[in-house]
């Protein structure tokens, strides 16, 4: 079956605070999934608290032991560009660290909240594929 390629883009910060995540992507190691974890070592939402990658976890390293074999870290924007180039035209799971500067960007907060956005990106996916994913949730809601 032909599927559709997905992208995650993930940060430090809350992988760190999941690292099931990554256990659960090298058991399960779905062929369509690129992870890109963005890394600037801290939590920035929070004052920009030192997160555990500023030190000696290595997010890459604990993927490939979780099954990643592929998982690696970059720190350049030429080493990002090959990487991401590479997992797009490769056919497994990959998972690509990038060392970022760090940097809260003077934006609005955004609408909504993580139930919300579940819950739009599946009705997006359902719209998409012409498939229920939520009926049962569909049926209490409508």
């Amino acid at each position: 079956p032909i599927y559709r390629r997905i992208i995650l883009l993930e940060t430090d910060g809350s992988l760190l605070l999941n690292m099931g995540v990554i256990g659960t992507l090298g058991n399960v190691a779905p062929e369509n999934l690129r992870v890109f974890v963005m890394d600037n070592q801290g939590y920035e939402r929070v004052r920009h608290d030192i997160s555990a990658t500023r030190g000696k976890t290595d997010l890459a390293a604990i993927a490939q032991a979780c099954g990643i074999p592929g998982a690696r870290t970059v720190r350049t924007e030429v080493d990002f560009a090959e990487a991401a180039r590479s997992a797009m035209e490769g056919s497994q799971l990959s998972f690509v660290v990038a060392k970022v500067e760090s940097g809260i960007a003077d934006v609005a907060p955004r609408p909504g909240d993580g139930i919300e956005d579940k819950f739009r990106f599946v009705r997006y996916v359902e719209k998409l594929e012409g498939k229920a994913i939520l009926a049962s949730y569909r049926a209490k809601l409508d």
